[in-house]
């Protein structure tokens, strides 16, 4: 989910995302979606990069009445179905290379404040995480803790 205005580059990515997955879509939808995810965008912002986007032929559009209204529906183009097979190919090798990443070497002192060794080379938390005194997701202290820890026995 995104937060505030999104990059260039993400406007797009989603708006060829929204438009493939729906088959077609308008800009007041576009931007209902775009909202709903979390994002802060004006039509002032979303009809040029849908126009330019048009030009690169990435959407096509056509007028159509929507809902008694007349708008202007986008389809996504066989060049953005590429951009996004790529886009998707290019996630999928970053989330790979990360998952094989070795954990952080113990020379570089790179381990999570407070993470005891369990001698099976991964981190165990620190017994402040595995009591759950630290501060809880939100909390008013300087620590969160996204996940709860049990001690391992």
């Amino acid at each position: 989910m995104g937060t505030g205005r999104p990059t260039r580059a993400a406007l797009r990515s989603h708006v060829l995302r929204l438009t493939a997955a729906g088959g077609s879509a308008h800009g007041a939808s576009l931007l209902r979606s775009l909202t709903g995810l979390g994002y802060e965008v004006t039509g002032g912002v979303l009809y040029p990069t849908l126009r330019r986007m048009e030009a690169e032929e990435l959407l096509v559009s056509e007028q159509r009445v929507v809902e008694g209204t007349i708008r202007r529906v986008y389809r996504v183009t066989a060049r953005a179905e590429q951009v996004l097979a790529e886009e998707r190919r290019l996630v999928m090798e970053s989330v790979r290379e990360a998952l094989a990443a070795e954990p952080p070497s113990r020379a570089t002192g790179s381990r999570a404040a407070g993470a005891v060794d369990d001698g099976a080379g991964a981190p165990a938390p620190s017994s402040e995480v595995a009591r759950g005194e630290l501060d809880p997701p939100g909390g008013k202290g300087g620590t969160s803790v996204s996940r709860v820890y049990t001690p391992r026995s």
